[in-house]
């Protein structure tokens, strides 16, 4: 087998190119053949990762199409998210696999539901487009691929794999204040808005939100992240590290706070809680499908109401003392990665390619 990974990739700031790093140096433990074709424009050290693709240039997909044939890809795995967000040059990309007869799996990192807003109609369809090109759809929850609608036969679930951390030094927190992180892009749908607004001026709490806006940021999220801007402005536990943090910094981040805040308004699965069991800790998330499914009704973590600034400062103060539960949640969590670590997860992608 010859696999070809088209992805994003480190240096690229982006959590799937993480993630795809990741899953690769499990495919290598296991001997696959692979190349990953990515964009231009990063400084690549590794000699198979083949930057061919620009996003603004059409043609550049179909010199990656050719590549692919040349070189003899049985089988090509599109990590697919808005990184690589040239729908048209995806499509053709895709469409001259089909025709090479090559077999094509796409990761759906973001799935775009059925009942979309008008805005989100050509995204939809695109999505459409690349699953019925495919031969495996997966995506990593059951509320994700219930998302799919029709093609749901096609889909198949796998879930984002915990990774293993390299230990680093970090300091705890052995003042009385409750310490909450939040990470990743600022964006609406993250809802950090919603925390700060039911935590600002708690004595007892410091919020700490690590992040900044995406590359690609519009209009809206300007004027979001302006807003969070303000609450960290006016309110002294509120405190906003505005940049995209190394891997050292992001645990680091990780290890010295006590839970961590994910408040999304809308996500279908997220990496990010895979991160945070990681590192052992305790995330507090809004209870929204994705999130439910993923904490198994509080196993794994803590939910509290979408939306709900009293029942999220109730939940906080509850975990915060109780800690029989926090034991009981991190010993789940501690057997949960030995279930879901990369090697696991890769092996799983060979078990269904072989088939």
């Amino acid at each position: 087998m010859k696999l070809a990974i088209i992805s994003t990739y480190p240096p690229q700031k982006c959590g799937v190119a993480l993630m795809t790093q990741r899953l690769v140096e499990s495919f290598n433990k296991l001997k696959v053949n692979l190349e990953v074709i990515t964009l231009k424009g990063q400084n690549y050290k590794e000699k198979f990762v083949k930057p061919i693709i620009e996003r603004s240039k059409l043609s550049s997909h179909l010199t990656a199409a050719r590549y692919i044939k040349k070189n003899n890809f049985d089988t090509v795995l599109l990590e697919h998210d808005y990184a690589l967000s040239n729908y048209v040059g995806l499509l053709i990309l895709l469409a001259f696999l089909k025709f090479y007869r090559i077999n094509i799996d796409i990761v759906f990192h973001t799935v775009v539901p059925p009942h979309s807003s008008l805005k989100q109609i050509p995204f939809r369809l695109a999505h459409v487009l690349f699953a019925f090109l495919s031969r495996h759809n997966f995506v990593h929850t059951n509320g994700a691929k219930n998302k799919i609608g029709f093609l749901g036969s096609k889909v198949k679930v796998i879930p984002i794999a915990i990774p293993n951390i390299k230990k680093i030094k970090a300091k705890h927190n052995n003042s009385k204040k409750i310490s909450l992180l939040s990470l990743g892009f600022i964006t609406y749908d993250k809802g950090i808005d919603i925390a700060c607004e039911a935590l600002k001026n708690l004595d007892n709490v410091e919020v700490y939100i690590v992040g900044t806006l995406h590359p690609w940021a519009g209009k809206r999220q300007f004027a979001y992240f302006k807003k969070i801007e303000e609450y960290a402005a006016k309110y002294k536990n509120i405190h906003l590290i505005n940049k995209f943090v190394s891997e050292n910094e992001k645990s680091r981040y990780l290890l010295e706070t006590d839970f961590i805040l994910l408040p999304y308004r809308l996500i279908s699965q997220s990496a990010i809680l895979t991160e945070v069991w990681a590192h052992e800790k305790i995330p507090i998330c809004s209870d929204i499908k994705a999130f439910k499914e993923e904490l198994g009704n509080d196993k794994y973590g803590i939910l509290f109401r979408y939306n709900d600034n009293k029942d999220l400062r109730a939940k906080i103060t509850h975990i915060s003392k109780n800690k029989n539960k926090q034991k009981t949640i991190i010993r789940n969590i501690k057997q949960l990665k030995k279930q879901r670590n990369f090697d696991r997860i890769a092996q799983e992608y060979l078990t269904i390619w072989k088939k």
